[in-house]
């Protein structure tokens, strides 16, 4: 590798490692509902966690984007389902049998086979 290969690598971990301390103090200062003086926080640092927080500010609003997406399109589709060719035919089966019942009633309420014997019930 060269100079100018090693120094870019360098810079890129130095970066990666700044972020994860700021990523670190964030979630310790939010655990902790403080921030600690004697830290020793500089301006680069606080510019890094910035940084971060906004980074994992788009982050949830990108996830909280998806999730309504997903919630709109998820009824949607639910109420715009058409009945199925076998519950049409259940309903169908039902009207006809309440009918039959109805018809086969007596004036006392019982029911009659189609002889003309009552049932009792």
């Amino acid at each position: 590798m060269t100079w100018k290969r090693l120094k870019l690598s360098l810079k890129k971990l130095l970066k990666e490692n700044k972020e994860k301390e700021m990523t670190l103090y964030m979630f310790q200062s939010l655990e902790t509902r403080k921030l600690e003086e004697d830290d020793n926080i500089t301006m680069a640092d606080l510019n890094v966690l910035s940084s971060v927080i906004e980074k994992n500010l788009m982050n949830i609003n990108e996830r909280l984007d998806t999730l309504d997406a997903n919630e709109m399109m998820t009824p949607s589709q639910t109420q715009m389902q058409p009945p199925t060719p076998a519950a049409e035919a259940l309903e169908e089966t039902k009207l006809v049998n309440d009918d039959d019942v109805s018809a086969d009633m007596t004036a006392d309420g019982d029911l009659h086979n189609g002889g003309g014997d009552n049932l009792q019930l």
